[in-house]
């Protein structure tokens, strides 16, 4: 078995037992606590109130608790025959303390009832006393920073782990209480973009007051629709200033890499700067991608943007951008927002690749054909991306206006030497093929809305919504292409063809979209009194109008007169207009059970009426292409869904949905102009095509753990569809291996999907375990056809991650990853023949801080592939990195870094398709070893600088 499968395996049982023996020891030198926080004088009990033990001898905070609904309490793990203090708390009360000792011969006492009194105001007192560390205000909950201790340089995250019912994921995401955090804010706003790693990452923990955690009601007639948010609550004088990071290197090989990241803010506006350059393949594709890896805390054991050995060739990117953020209110909630933000990122690159590709395709009578392909390419490209978005909340009503601009310029050269083998492993023919080609394009995109949510206390009855939409997108391109083709038959020369040929395209689109939804209209209807009034009545219509004119020159060069004259066959002057509606009507119920604070139980049910009248016409220079049809379907959709929610304990949501949706021939499969300039891979048109009706029927079930501690999450996702007249290809290929593709309806087809995860989460002491399970299954029948031959395509593709998470304080973090690729294409019709391939790959990474100067890390990746009819490939990364920082700030750093020191990378293409494999290997980024200089310029507050 694999050498790093088999350390997965064993680091997996080794940690569980690390668990366990610690669990244990705790059981015998700890103990419990239980109580009750009462009114002194009405004697009634106190929920949510704040109960915190310290040792006696220091005043360090052991634990804490919010008592129940009861007023109950119980502290777990406690230690045995040393001095302990309880101090419980309560809004508007006097705190009150009581002194306790756990023994030896008693690990589980009670406590006696204690009782606060109300607190009176008097202006001759003042008390001053340690906050507690947690408390509720109204419905949220808050931690106070300062509670905490930790070491100066520690960072919000820091703080983050240590608080109850708190986890971070190993892919980061935050949950409360089993609860997913949808967003980070800090003092009431996104926090540059709504980053939660830019926040949790950058911010001290010195400069924290508050983490304040509450449910957002996102519509205020439905408070079961609500978001969980974590706000972090900065000291009034930490609320401006800086943060970032720039870093520049260089290794052998002529390796480098720089990044700047700059970012300020004050209490209504937010400026970030960011760019980078490199030619280790570290892409990243917008700039809060640079940012969250910018962080001063770093990114432990799991890096998102690191040189990239997965992807192919060798890429140099250079990338840059700002984002701005400013907001109009000082004061700016979820139902009262007055917001402008705005965004710039640009980014070019030079990419260069090289592949040799075996492709094995079953032709029918248990024949086959084999292309081996040599390709390389280089490019370079140029990309401009702007948006901006305004929003205005006031109470019910949700404005917005959006817009955004996008430039795009590419310019590639490539070369393609192509052969054909029989299955004897005769050569039949070859291909060389020369392509220069030039992309430019630009589009201007602006959308604006309105909703309404009108103010109501019963949940079915909200006539006055509606939402409405408009979006108007407009764009231009240019196409320019030179290709020169020279194809030859070893044994039939009369097919040899030359081409030399040039393609000039120009086009304009434009697509405009509105929506418009309205209701509920029942109770205007049949009354508010009715029995119908129960049931929910809304309208709903999506229109799109789009339109594209398009301008193509293709000439082919005459060695005759040497130059280049019209090809009027290729070149064409066409206009493109399609409607697409879907009016609909949806019939809603939902029942409601529940217990507050105890339960709630939910069942809705929906139904959507909905038709689309589809609208398609297009005129061009060629007769054939001049096309005018309208389709009209009806495509209904129903869902059942049913919540049971049982507050502190778990939530169960059980669905489950049929819909149905068409799919309608475009002008490139009914009509296009056929091109024969790649003679392996010739298209043509099929005007008598029929659109595709599919039929799907989704069933999903998601359990979350409300716990605050070992919370266990799961979700499975089953589909099944069936495709009627779907489009299938239909291939007619000869012995020299020229095809010929066109596009033919076909019934039987069919598919099952399931997906799902496992997330489990262990806390003890300040250990944290996690172990992830991710899974994917497809199942398909595809019908298509060779040579005239129906075939059936069975497919299987599946693939299982697991991954475990290990965590000891801020000291040690651990990643190991296992992975399994398969798929499986079995042939019904035209051969028997079976194409199977597979990727096993397990990775581990860790990261160790020796001390709060010092960090070691390193991962190494295991990859074994297997695939039909060739050898098994395997070879393992490993990288290294060790980092020190210096100065009493901790904010300058040097990084030693080795890639691939084992000198064993290589790129494995690996893909089957209907009825082919394919098989190859591509230039891939190699060893090197690089040192990095880092600075941190960081300052919270007017003056002083966080150490």
């Amino acid at each position: 078995m694999m050498p790093l499968f088999r350390l997965f395996v064993s680091l997996s049982f080794l940690l569980t037992a690390l668990s366990s023996a610690a669990q244990h020891a705790d059981s015998t030198r700890m103990g419990n606590v239980h109580g009750i926080v009462r009114d002194s004088v009405h004697d009634y009990a106190l929920p949510s109130a704040t109960l915190a033990v310290y040792r006696v001898s220091d005043s360090s905070l052991l634990s804490y608790r919010l008592s129940d609904n009861f007023g109950e309490f119980h502290f777990k793990a406690l230690p045995v025959d040393v001095p302990l203090k309880i101090t419980a708390s309560y809004i508007g009360y006097r705190p009150v303390s009581h002194l306790f000792r756990i023994t030896a011969a008693d690990k589980n006492i009670v406590l006696p009832v204690l009782q606060l009194e109300k607190q009176v105001n008097r202006l001759q007192e003042v008390a001053v006393a340690a906050p507690p560390p947690v408390q509720m205000k109204g419905d949220t909950l808050e931690f106070n920073a300062d509670a905490f201790r930790l070491v100066p340089h520690a960072q919000t995250e820091d703080l983050l782990r240590l608080l109850p019912g708190v986890t971070i994921w190993g892919d980061g995401a935050i949950t409360v209480n089993g609860k997913t955090v949808s967003s980070v804010l800090v003092d009431g706003k996104p926090f540059f973009g709504g980053e939660a790693k830019l926040a949790t990452q950058n911010i001290p923990k010195l400069a924290v007051n508050k983490i304040q955690v509450y449910q957002q009601i996102r519509h205020r007639d439905n408070p079961l629709d609500s978001l969980t948010i974590i706000n972090i609550q900065l000291k009034a004088d930490k609320r401006r200033g800086y943060f970032g990071k720039l870093d520049a290197g260089y290794g052998t090989q002529q390796r480098f890499e720089a990044d700047a990241s700059l970012n300020f803010f004050t209490s209504r506006t937010q400026l970030g700067v960011v760019g980078a350059g490199n030619n280790i393949n570290k892409t990243a594709a917008d700039a809060p991608t640079l940012m969250r890896n910018s962080s001063f805390k770093g990114v432990g054991a799991s890096v998102e943007y690191q040189p990239d050995f997965s992807i192919q060739g060798l890429h140099q990117p250079n990338a840059g951008g700002l984002t701005l953020q400013h907001d109009f209110t000082t004061d700016p909630a979820y139902f009262k927002t007055n917001r402008l933000n705005a965004d710039y990122f640009v980014k070019q690159g030079n990419d260069q690749l090289q592949q040799q590709v075996q492709t094995m395709t079953a032709l029918g009578n248990d024949q086959a054909q084999i292309r081996e392909t040599a390709t390389a390419s280089a490019s370079a490209n140029r990309a401009h991306a702007f948006s901006s978005r305004y929003s205005r909340i006031r109470q019910q009503y949700n404005f917005y206006a959006t817009g955004a601009f996008n430039s795009n310029r590419d310019q590639q050269r490539s070369r393609e030497e192509s052969s054909i083998f029989n299955a004897a492993g005769e050569q039949q023919s070859s291909s060389l093929s020369v392509n220069e080609s030039r992309r430019t394009g630009n589009e201007a995109l602006f959308t604006t809305g309105i909703n309404h949510r009108k103010k109501s206390t019963n949940l079915r009855n909200s006539p006055g919504d509606y939402d409405i939409a408009y979006t108007f997108k407009a764009g231009n391109y240019l196409h320019e292409t030179a290709t020169q083709t020279l194809f030859s038959s070893r044994e039939t020369p009369a097919a040899n063809r030359t081409f030399d040929r040039k393609y000039h395209t120009a086009g304009k689109e434009t697509t405009q979209q509105l929506h418009a939804k309205a209701g509920n209209f029942m109770p205007l209807i049949a009354g508010y009194h009715s029995i119908f009034s129960r049931l929910s009545l809304q309208v709903e219509n999506n229109i799109e109008w789009q339109t594209r004119n398009e301008n193509s020159m293709v000439t082919d060069n005459d060695t005759t007169h040497h130059r280049y004259i019209r090809n009027d066959y290729l070149s064409n002057n066409s206009r493109y207009l399609s409607i697409n509606d879907r009016p609909s009507l949806h019939i809603g119920r939902l029942i409601y059970r529940g217990l507050v604070n105890r339960y709630s139980k939910t069942i809705s049910l929906n139904f959507h009426a909905q038709a689309q009248v589809f609208y398609q016409q297009n005129s061009a220079d060629h007769a054939f292409q001049n096309r005018k049809v309208t389709y009209q379907r009806f495509i209904p959709e129903a869902e059942i869904s049913y919540i049971n929610d049982q507050f502190g304990a778990f939530r169960d949501h059980y669905s489950l949905r049929f819909a149905t949706s068409a799919e309608y021939p475009s002008i490139a499969q009914l009509t296009p102009l056929t091109d024969s300039v790649n003679l392996y891979d010739v298209t043509i048109g099929n005007p008598q095509l029929r659109p595709a009706d599919k039929r799907e029927l989704t069933f999903n079930m998601l359990h979350s753990s409300l716990q605050s501690r070992n919370i266990f999450n799961y979700q499975l996702q089953l589909s099944a569809g069936i495709i009627d007249h779907s489009f299938a290809d239909s291939r007619s290929t000869d012995s020299l291996g020229r095809s010929v593709h066109y596009i033919v309806n076909a019934d039987g087809q069919r598919y099952l999907q399931a997906n799902g995860y496992l997330d489990k989460a262990f806390k003890w002491a300040q250990h944290q375990l996690q172990l992830n399970v991710r899974a994917t299954f497809y199942l398909s029948d595809v019908p298509n056809q060779v040579n005239g031959v129906w075939n059936e395509t069975l497919s299987q593709r599946s693939s299982v991650h697991l991954t475990g998470y290990y965590y000891f304080r801020d000291l040690i973090a651990v990643n190991v990853t296992q992975a399994f690729l398969y798929a499986h294409a079995r042939q019904q019709g035209i051969s028997s023949e079976a194409f199977r391939n597979s990727t096993h790959s397990t990775a581990l990474s860790a990261s160790i801080n020796c001390s709060p100067r010092v960090t070691f890390s390193s991962n190494a990746t295991y990859n074994y592939n297997t695939s039909t009819g060739a050898d098994a490939i395997h070879f393992t990364i490993w990288n290294a990195h060790a980092l020190y920082r210096f100065t009493q700030q901790h904010n300058w750093e040097v990084k030693l870094t080795a890639m691939d020191l084992l000198h064993q990378h290589t790129s494995v293409i690996s893909e089957s398709g209907d009825n082919f494999l394919k098989r190859g290997t591509a230039s891939v980024l190699q060893q090197y070893f690089m040192i990095t200089v880092a600075w941190f310029p960081r300052q919270f507050g007017k003056k002083e600088t966080i150490k």
